[in-house]
């Protein structure tokens, strides 16, 4: 199974770190989160859709996969976005010369892809439709992606500031305020089987050293044995897998490297949260997410 993550330049990660906003998150910013999050990831299971790769494409396939999440929760709306144009976009941001190369790329260029774009194409944040560009349509050429690219309908981007993939304590205050963290591993850790409130699970067991890199992405929390776990998700056909705490901190207290891991939330996030409390809770259904 191809699933190829390049381990970031010296720039890429000085640059990544250097342009982060989020400094932390503060539980009593979004009062009743629990409740919120209790409905979130229930959703979420039903809404995302299953992926399989067939490229070293892990990380458009993780990242358009957060992206759809986040949309979900701000406006309602499942829409399936573009994991072809985001591998060729993160390729083309670490330099035009990898585009059409089909060896993977790095999480930075993801996170750069969302909050700002392809500046040197003056193409926004954000990601296109999969119904305007298809799976599967790979550009081998930079001139070719740089000619889409700058054609296509760029859905939105929902993601406005991202910070370092935060404590376990603060993981699900962030998911229930409509963030998800991002990241990278050494694949493929063992998984085993546990039956969980009826439901067959797949779990996350063991931290590998070594090994190729995968993008994958945290969309939500679950409430399992009185404890909030990761709810993450894979582009190996599995789609959802959960992730002990303790697995959880083990990479947050490296900050997921040699890869990276970074939370990605929307814009006014504390207002938006306030706004729809105000409102009657439940989701962003049916709001602006302008």
């Amino acid at each position: 199974m191809a699933n190829e993550l390049l381990i970031p330049t010296p720039e890429e990660l000085a640059y990544c770190e250097s342009t982060m906003l989020v400094r932390g998150i503060v539980p009593s910013d979004f009062p009743g989160w629990q409740d919120r999050l209790g409905e979130i990831g229930p959703a979420l299971l039903k809404a995302i859709r299953v992926e399989r790769q067939t490229q070293n494409d892990c990380q458009g396939n993780s990242l358009a996969t957060g992206e759809e999440a986040r949309r979900f929760l701000l406006t309602g709306a499942m829409v399936q976005l573009a994991r072809t144009y985001a591998y060729n976009a993160c390729e083309y941001l670490s330099g035009p010369r990898n585009v059409g190369r089909d060896q993977g790329t790095s999480i930075q260029s993801g996170v750069r892809l969302l909050t700002e774009g392809i500046r040197s194409l003056s193409v926004p944040a954000g990601l296109p439709t999969e119904e305007s560009y298809p799976y599967g349509t790979y550009e081998r050429a930079a001139s070719k992606f740089e000619a889409r690219a700058r054609a296509a309908k760029i859905d939105q981007t929902y993601v406005a500031e991202h910070g370092e993939a935060p404590p376990l304590d603060q993981l699900p205050v962030a998911c229930a305020a409509g963030g998800g963290v991002h990241f990278g591993v050494y694949w493929a850790p063992r998984m085993t089987q546990k039956t969980i409130n009826g439901r067959r699970w797949k779990v996350w067991s063991s931290t590998p050293s070594s090994g190729g890199g995968h993008a994958l992405e945290i969309v939500s929390c679950l409430k399992i044995e009185n404890a909030w776990w990761p709810l993450v998700w894979n582009s190996h056909g599995d789609g959802p897998i959960l992730m002990p705490p303790n697995v959880y901190e083990y990479y947050q207290q490296r900050q997921f490297r040699p890869f990276g891991g970074y939370l990605l939330m929307p814009d006014r996030a504390k207002q938006r949260y306030e706004d729809r409390r105000k409102t009657g809770g439940g989701y962003w259904f049916g709001g602006d997410a302008a």
